[in-house]
């Protein structure tokens, strides 16, 4: 991962260019687990895994909330902008003015852990996906939100209020929702 915000409150990240490798798996641009009061604004990442990550990981017990994304450009060979995994729950999340374009998907909500995921807002953002050929994760799809347990004895946290506002997509696939 390039950034890594962990464990933190209060970190800015503004104006900050990343060219990773898109053949690369596992290069996020920018990680944030288990962190609170967050704000990346003013971006251009380019990553081979997600663009913007935003999880519940972490070593001990805590949230990660009041996450805010904006006016950033980003194209992945995964998500651009991804949220989910952990067994520490997501909250009031913001994702605003943002472009994404030739990545494998646009936007993610993933429950696979134990972690909830609640209030998390996207709007007035264009997205591009393809299907990129190899083994990438996504399938072009636009959109992907799903609660699918990670292992068969663990049970996935649940989605509640994500809203998604004046998204423009264009996409080798259609919107999941599982």
């Amino acid at each position: 991962w390039t950034i890594h915000v962990a464990d933190s409150d209060g970190a800015g990240i503004i104006g900050v260019r990343i060219l990773n490798g898109t053949s690369y798996a596992n290069n996020d641009g920018i990680h944030c687990t288990t962190s609170r009061n967050i704000h990346i604004s003013d971006c251009h990442i380019s990553a081979g895994d997600d663009g913007i990550c935003v999880t519940g990981f972490g070593p001990k017990k805590g949230v990660t909330e009041n996450v805010t994304v904006s006016n950033c450009t980003i194209t992945s060979r995964s998500s651009g902008i991804r949220v989910g995994y952990g067994d520490n729950n997501i909250r009031n999340c913001l994702f605003q003015n943002l472009v994404i374009y030739g990545s494998n998907r646009g936007l993610g909500v993933f429950s696979r852990d134990r972690g909830d995921i609640e209030n998390i807002q996207f709007s007035n953002i264009t997205i591009e996906t393809r299907l990129h050929t190899g083994h990438w994760w996504g399938h072009g799809e636009p959109i992907h939100v799903s609660a699918v347990p990670i292992y068969e004895d663990v049970v996935s946290g649940e989605i509640r209020n994500v809203r998604f506002t004046d998204i423009t997509a264009r996409s080798e696939s259609g919107i999941v929702i599982h």
